[in-house]
């Protein structure tokens, strides 16, 4: 691979600015062309004018983030490279009071390809459905980008099916067994925006939310376990394994 480095030094007038640009979209330059088609996938912004089926979700002021379907061949007035975006309301989320614009132009992409892979092509029941029996789900690449949106996706099972799975694991554990759980552990009190942003967007576009530390080890105590090591990881996104022991 050879790379040109240009000089980004500041002309007379200039105003460097850094910047970075989804992967889809720099690709598409390539990799599928389309003549007079605008670019751009990841939007954030107010929301101006509402079609009569987006009626009762959205109205004019709402601050929304999303996803455009940049580049496409079919429709040049799609993509978010613009300085207004008409867009389908089932890719548009409302943005939490405690993100800012942003922020919530970073989730659109990762958001919608983790949910179109699990619940259009694996066909998975949604947060707001009953699970159908054995739904099981192997994240292939779970460190990638794609990989941690679909991570955060099925992980949030209710408080008594997670009991009943530990429940469940405790007759073939011994003393020296350990379980280790690897999620998103947000903390009590005092979060950073890199510790709680994902968790208040898939919390906000699909009813699913992270448990704290504390939570975490008060389900495991029902169950008879206790936490034996912490191990979290800052990059790139907040994540812990939780390593739990018999009591």
């Amino acid at each position: 691979m050879v790379l040109e480095v240009v000089d980004w030094t500041a002309h007379p007038g200039d105003s460097p600015c850094r910047f970075a640009l989804n992967p889809v979209d720099w690709k598409s330059v390539d990799l599928s062309p389309s003549p007079d088609a605008t670019w751009g996938t990841d939007f954030s912004g107010e929301v101006v004018a509402v079609g009569g089926a987006c009626q009762s979700h959205f109205a004019v002021g709402d601050s929304v983030y999303g996803a455009a379907f940049g580049n496409n061949p079919e429709d040049a007035t799609q993509g978010a490279f613009a300085e207004y975006v008409a867009i389908p309301g089932e890719l548009v989320y409302k943005i939490p009071p405690e993100m800012s614009f942003q922020q919530a132009a970073t989730v659109g992409t990762g958001l919608a390809t983790a949910s179109l892979t699990l619940y259009q092509t694996l066909g998975l029941s949604w947060p707001n459905q009953p699970v159908q029996d054995a739904q099981y789900v192997l994240v292939y690449g779970g460190g990638t980008a794609s990989g941690c949106y679909v991570r955060l996706h099925p992980r949030h099972f209710p408080d008594h099916q997670a009991l009943e799975i530990l429940q469940n694991i405790i007759p073939a554990m011994d003393a020296e067994s350990r379980i280790v759980i690897d999620d998103g552990v947000p903390p009590e009190k005092g979060a950073r925006w890199a510790e709680t942003g994902t968790d208040i967007c898939i919390m906000s576009a699909l009813g699913s939310k992270a448990r704290t530390q504390r939570q975490w080890e008060e389900l495991a105590a029902k169950a008879g376990l206790q936490l034996q090591a912490l191990y979290q990881n800052t990059w790139p996104v907040v994540n812990a394994a939780m390593m739990f022991g018999l009591q």
